[in-house]
């Protein structure tokens, strides 16, 4: 429940030191919307015979229909099996809410959605450069793996110290681009995360060192054929 100070438009009304109102509808800012919309949400999916999935609250399945349907707040995207049962679904979802239908999925937080042949292929290419460009390092020069082979990261309490504000804002966008589309870079995230106290120099000579590899890979990412697929794992 959520209760407001009287508008300046009701105030001739209503005295502001007796009366207040009472929320009838979450507001964007307000603590309460998020966990409000996630309540409603989530009532509608299970309503119309959706699941949620217990390894990610996000996404929900519904087997009958064949469907997954994944959720980010108010972003949301339909995997169908059959075409029209993803338009009754976003039909669906228009009656109840009233929605915008974006059409074929090619962006979502911050991931680029492409077709290459018969493949499907996620990248975060246009994020990777925006990356580079907040941190001036858009002209540098690119390196072929994401840490220095001879570079040990180790706590450094002598060394010179460096930007705390400023490291933790290069390694947490970097830890994003790791989260979704690249795998390639979570052994230098789980590195460079260890440190954000207190980061000296030669903690963000391996977070710039980082950049410069993401500088020469900035069109790296993931690609998921169509079929059965085996994946290989190298350590």
């Amino acid at each position: 429940e959520i209760y407001m100070e009287i508008p300046e438009s009701l105030r001739d009304k209503y005295d502001p030191d007796e009366w207040v109102t009472e929320l009838l509808k979450s507001l964007y800012g307000t603590k309460t919307a998020g966990n409000n919309w996630n309540k409603c949400i989530d009532a509608y999916m299970r309503a119309h015979g959706y699941k949620r999935c217990r390894s990610d609250p996000c996404v929900y399945y519904n087997r009958k229909k064949d469907i997954i349907v994944c959720i980010y707040v108010d972003d949301i995207v339909c995997v169908p099996a059959r075409e029209k049962d993803g338009y009754k679904f976003f039909k669906g979802l228009d009656a109840e809410y009233g929605i915008k239908d974006m059409g074929e999925l090619d962006y979502v937080l911050g991931m680029e959605v492409r077709k290459v042949a018969d493949d499907l292929v996620l990248t975060q290419e246009a994020y990777a450069k925006r990356i580079l460009a907040d941190f001036k390092m858009q002209d540098c020069k690119g390196v072929t793996t994401p840490m220095a082979p001879s570079v040990r990261i180790t706590k450094d309490e002598e060394g010179p110290g460096s930007d705390q504000e400023r490291y933790r804002s290069i390694v947490g966008k970097i830890a994003y681009l790791a989260t979704c589309t690249r795998p390639d870079l979570a052994y230098t995230v789980s590195k460079l995360s260890r440190y954000p106290n207190n980061p000296k120099r030669s903690h963000m000579l391996a977070v710039m060192y980082a950049l410069r590899y993401i500088k020469r890979t900035s069109d790296y990412g993931l690609r998921f054929p169509q079929g059965e697929t085996t994946m290989e794992m190298y350590v």
